[in-house]
């Protein structure tokens, strides 16, 4: 009897640590459940935001070495990391949207300018390109580097094309811009199209060689064409004494531009709708004042504009800077990375090294 009601007593012992241990097992999944949810949500809202760019930036000693290296800049956090370094010629890349992938040109030995492509967290580089045209000027065409658009030379003509490069299937393809006789000066890439920056070559070479004219006005055309190439389209003309980039902002809504002589002879960083086909100054060199009293704009005229489309980024040579040669016979002047506060019209030093020459500037959106 007593056995039996023990045995009873332990039966329902065993179903009470069954039940309790069921609850807490539910119990846990539960917590688990809801701390995964909070974990991915706030990783969703973290990648949505989107907040800020990766500028990479493609610097120059202005020493006796002359060696180059590229810096990459978070501009939300500041934060500033030299990706490639000492090297012999001026490099230039451009980082993924996720920072963790860089592609660049750079020319080993007396070789041309060929594409790499860097693993940020590893450090691994591998060689993606190795001809005799050269590619520079890189852009993604995929997140992971698989596709990659670059601005290169032709076998049979000096004409700057872009070419389309398949790393896995080792191809390349030249993208037509419809006539033989249009150039490419800069491109961007963005929702599945290419917009170029073309000019007529015959009219550049006549213009600003054989007359020898730095103000001389040419044709540019900014054309819109899918990641093959197809269904090309002009999207609008403009007359410049000289444009060098072209970059679409984050909506997509608008194309930023820098160059000389849109608007008489000044030269700045304008933006054009592309839904009203207007072109409105962001900044010009007269706003920021004469250059001996302020910073005066490098050259290339490239322009990053922020996310919100509140700031822009741009090289600027500091006042009472003195002329520096690099790799024997080129003259130029140290610069500076500045951000320049559209609405309180506020400039502020955003990167700065000592004795270095900003030589090339690319952004990406997060």
């Amino acid at each position: 009897m007593i056995s039996k009601k023990f045995s009873n007593m332990l039966s329902l012992k065993n179903i009470r640590m069954k039940y309790i241990l069921l609850t807490l097992t539910i119990f846990f999944i539960i917590i688990l459940f809801i701390f995964n949810k909070m974990n991915s949500k706030a990783v969703i809202g973290k990648v949505a935001q989107g907040k800020g760019e990766w500028l990479t930036l493609s610097v120059t000693n202005t020493n006796t070495d002359n060696k180059s290296d590229i810096w990459m800049v978070d501009t939300e956090t500041e934060v500033k990391q030299k990706l490639v370094g000492n090297r012999e010629p001026m490099i230039s890349g451009k980082v993924n949207t996720a920072g963790d992938i860089l592609i660049y040109s750079d020319a080993i030995g007396t070789g041309p300018w060929d594409v790499f492509r860097l693993n940020i967290p590893t450090k691994e580089i591998y060689q993606i390109t190795n001809d005799s045209l050269g590619q520079f000027n890189l852009h993604f065409g995929d997140e992971e580097g698989n596709i990659i658009f670059a601005k290169s030379g032709d076998k049979n003509s000096p004409i700057p094309q872009i070419s389309r490069i398949d790393v896995n299937k080792k191809e390349g393809k030249t993208i037509e811009l419809g006539s033989p006789n249009l150039g490419v000066q800069d491109f961007d890439i963005g929702d599945n199209k290419i917009i170029a920056l073309a000019f007529p070559y015959d009219e550049y070479v006549t213009k600003k060689f054989k007359k020898n004219d730095d103000l001389a006005k040419i044709n540019y055309y900014i054309i819109e064409m899918n990641m093959d190439g197809s269904n090309r389209k002009v999207i609008t003309e403009i007359k410049a004494s000289r444009l060098d980039s072209i970059s679409l902002s984050k909506s997509k809504d608008s194309i930023i531009l820098g160059g000389t002589g849109m608007k008489d002879n000044e030269k700045g960083f304008y933006k054009l709708d592309l839904k009203s086909n207007k072109i409105d100054t962001l900044l010009t060199q007269e706003q920021l004042g004469k250059p001996n009293e302020v910073p005066e704009i490098s050259q290339p005229y490239i322009a990053a504009l922020s996310s919100d489309g509140k700031k822009l980024y741009f090289a600027a040579v500091p006042t009472g800077t003195s002329e520096k040669s690099i790799y024997g016979n080129i003259t130029v002047y140290p610069n500076t990375l500045y951000c320049y506060n559209l609405e309180d019209k506020k400039l502020k030093e955003f990167f700065k090294i000592p004795d270095i020459f900003i030589s090339n500037m690319s952004f990406t959106y997060k």
